[in-house]
């Protein structure tokens, strides 16, 4: 195809496509052919890419040159601007392509302006032609609809008008079955009553009633049933007044002795017409009324309670054990409602199903717990905690008769989720009455630790315990869990009371204990490093004073142990049994009792420690004294050797076996035993460090003698006095035949010598003397 001429696309200047063609083209005679340009578009190379992966949607000019990293950047901008060349000349080549028809488009829309003008007039004719059917269509319609709304308005009144036939025609039975007048009077006729107390004509009525309430809810804001509501009133004011006279009537019946099976038939039909006419909390109410209250008036009453409620006017033993008149008012109560009551409650009960009313909890319940608050109210005063713990005794356990009168687990649910009952429940005052309780057991335990300072007055021997205050807790922590003094609902008080009173013993017992071991220090002597200057070790601690510790360590070792003991036997005998929950409880409970025991068991240790300290003192003291005296008997008196133990080794233990068999009832066997074997240690470690500074002593004076005689040099002995045996190995054989006896001792009181440390030191420092018995 020819390239266009300079005066194609003069004609073409004003357009924008003609500029925009005209600017990029610029055709003149320089310009080559189209198939040159053809040609000369495929002479370059081939380039390192296709054309297409610039038109794609995920082009990535990074990815493009990282995939292209090995041809250099010169190179690849010369592909890249041969490419845009290329694509430059294609697309004049397509312009060229479609010019011609471009050009030719001009040429045949010539003409088109006047055909379209021509077909103006017919179209809107045609559409003058669809407005008239549109009108006449809408006019149509709306008288259709018009019809149409009176048609459903005759039908709505059509509807209303057989509603008001239908009521009417209902009030006319009733009328009729009432026998009543058309102004809705009762008619005159006899036989009214008699007609009415037959279970079926009642039914019938209260059935007719109840489609009369139907009909009118349908057309309530209508002025016919506003005109006939007081008719309706009426006959709903005797149909309710028919109702409730049968209904007593048949409760009487059915709970007189001579009740029969068409009783109890008459009364099942009653309850389901008012069941039928959603009544059925009216039939309850009667039954209050008509039978439940005239029973509680004569029951239920001040007269009936002879309670004595002045502080001082009997005394608390009399009061706990006679027998409480509300018992008796109780006992009248469940005997007319387990029995009397019971074929009342059976029949309600089939007649009431399948709705919430229970006659049990919503009248019989409801009108005994009402009676008794609003009648008898001063029976839940607290001033007098005896008479309130019998009251309130007594009425849990009358509650939990009438639960037990429950026939199902949903009305016994009912029955304690009841509100009448939480109210009842929370009339008593339980905070009240723990506060009176704790203030006279605090106070009564608070008292006997603080009577007085001297514990021998203090001295009460009761279960086993010695003194007043260890007895007090015990009488005070029963008293806390006696039948007569604990209530269910106060366990968590009183088992916070129980260990507050451990509590403060155990601070009295700390007080007391370090009071006395600060004024009555006892320390054994220490032979090794407290020696006199006369070689005696002093003894001068008063033996009232010690003897008085040594008595108040034994009262409280005692009280202590049986204490841990009785408040275990409490909480396992009583405590455990008495306080609701499950093991875990339990346990927790056992883990809180034992925390604060600790502290007195604890102090077990020390107590045995003081005693046997003082124990060791009695012990050793007079054995020093008789050891230091070996010496002075053989050195320099020229007697015999021993052939026998000194007089005072089997006396070496008097002192702690005449405590024992003084006290022994203040500790028990294990507690001898290992007071026994702890005294018999620090005696024979005491011993063994004596013994060992009398033999260290006595070598030293013989050496001292050797060096004297050496120096003096005084005269030879003679022959028989070298055969005879020296003063020290006299001693020393003594000391011997000693530790020998006094082994024999300890293995008599039950202690192994050979288990001891200070035994085997002591068999060390005697056996080498074991060869002078060859002598």
């Amino acid at each position: 195809m020819a390239v266009p001429s300079a005066a194609v696309l003069r004609l073409f200047r004003g357009s924008p496509s003609a500029l925009n063609l005209e600017t990029r083209l610029s055709f003149d005679a320089s310009h080559p052919p189209p198939s040159a340009l053809r040609s000369a578009s495929f002479t370059h190379p081939p380039i390192s890419f296709d054309r297409a992966s610039f038109t794609g949607p995920s082009f990535s000019p990074e990815e493009f040159l990282g995939d292209r990293r090995h041809i250099a950047l010169d190179e690849l901008k010369k592909e890249l601007q041969q490419s845009l060349r290329d694509l430059k000349t294609e697309l004049v080549e397509l312009i060229n392509l479609d010019y011609a028809d471009f050009i030719d488009l001009s040429t045949k829309l010539v003409g088109v302006d006047e055909m379209i003008s021509g077909l103006g007039g017919p179209l809107e004719k045609i559409e003058g032609s669809v407005q008239a059917v549109r009108d006449a269509l809408n006019d149509g319609i709306s008288q259709l609809e018009e019809e149409l709304e009176n048609r459903a308005e005759l039908r709505e009144k059509k509807v209303y008008l057989q509603l008001f036939v239908n009521i009417h025609e209902s009030l006319e039975k009733l009328d009729g079955l009432l026998k009543m007048s058309n102004e809705g009077h009762p008619r005159d006729g006899d036989g009214n009553e008699e007609a009415l107390a037959e279970g079926k004509l009642i039914e019938r009525v209260a059935n007719e009633y109840t489609q009369l309430r139907y009909l009118i809810s349908r057309a309530s804001k209508t002025p016919f049933v506003q005109k006939i509501d007081k008719r309706v009133a009426h006959i709903k004011d005797t149909l309710t007044q028919s109702l409730s006279r049968s209904l007593k009537l048949s409760y009487e019946r059915v709970m007189s002795p001579n009740s029969t099976a068409v009783a109890e038939n008459d009364l099942s039909q009653i309850l389901r017409t008012y069941v039928s006419v959603d009544r059925a909390d009216e039939a309850e109410q009667i039954f209050s009324e008509s039978v439940m209250a005239p029973f509680l008036d004569k029951v239920v009453n001040r007269q009936n309670l002879v309670l004595e409620t002045r502080t001082g006017a009997t005394p608390k033993t009399d009061i706990a054990s006679a027998r409480n008149p509300l018992e008796n008012m109780y006992d009248a109560i469940l005997a007319f409602v387990a029995k009397d009551c019971a074929k009342v409650v059976a029949v309600t009960t089939k007649a009431f199903h399948g709705t919430k009313a229970n006659l049990h909890v919503d009248s019989i319940w409801v009108a005994v717990a009402t009676a008794i608050m609003k009648k008898i109210p001063f029976i839940f005063n607290p001033g007098i905690p005896e008479v309130f713990h019998k009251n309130y005794s007594c009425t849990i356990h009358f509650v939990s008769e009438m639960e037990s009168l429950c026939k199902t687990s949903d009305v016994l649910g009912r029955f304690r989720a009841h509100s009448i009952t939480s109210d009842f429940l929370k009339r008593w005052q339980l905070p009240v009455y723990f506060q009176i309780r704790f203030r006279e057991i605090a106070t009564d335990f608070e008292d006997a630790t603080t009577a007085t300072d001297d514990l021998n007055a203090n001295v009460n021997v009761s279960e086993g315990l010695i003194m007043t205050p260890s007895s007090a807790l015990m009488i005070c922590i029963n008293l806390c869990w006696d039948p007569s003094v604990y209530l269910p609902g106060l366990a968590h008080r009183f088992w916070k009371l129980t260990l507050q009173l451990v509590a403060r013993y155990v601070i009295w017992v700390k007080e007391t204990l370090q009071l006395d071991i600060s004024a009555n220090p006892v320390e054994a002597p220490d032979v090794a490093t407290s020696p006199t200057p006369g070689g005696r070790v002093s003894t001068s601690t008063a033996f009232p004073a010690e003897q008085q510790s040594l008595k108040t360590y034994m009262y409280f070792y005692n009280d202590l142990r049986n204490i841990i003991s009785q408040v275990a036997n409490t909480f396992n005998d009583v405590i455990r049994t008495r306080i609701p929950g499950g093991s875990r409880t339990e346990q927790v409970l056992q883990d809180s009792l034992r925390e604060s025991l600790s502290p007195l068991q604890d102090m077990l240790p020390l107590l045995t420690q003081r005693v046997c300290q003082v124990l060791v003192q009695r012990c050793f003291e007079p054995l020093y004294d008789n050891v230091q005296a070996i010496t002075r008997q053989y050195r320099a008196t020229n007697k015999e050797p021993p052939s026998k133990a000194s007089y005072f080794i089997p006396t070496i233990f008097t002192p702690m076996l005449a405590f024992f068999e003084e006290n022994g009832n203040l500790a028990n066997s294990v507690a001898t035993s290992e007071w026994t074997a702890n005294v018999v240690d620090n005696v024979t470690s005491k011993y063994a460090a004596t013994l060992a500074k009398l033999v260290s002593d006595n070598k030293w004076f013989e050496d001292y003698n050797r060096r004297m005689k050496k120096s003096s040099r005084l005269r030879p002995t003679t022959a028989a006095g070298e055969n005879a045996m020296s003063d020290g190995d006299k001693i020393r054989l003594q000391l011997y035949l000693d530790v020998e006896q006094y082994i024999t001792e300890i293995q008599g009181l039950g202690v192994n010598p050979a288990t001891l440390e200070s035994g085997r030191e002591l068999r060390q420092i005697t056996d080498p003397f074991a060869e002078l018995l060859k002598k």
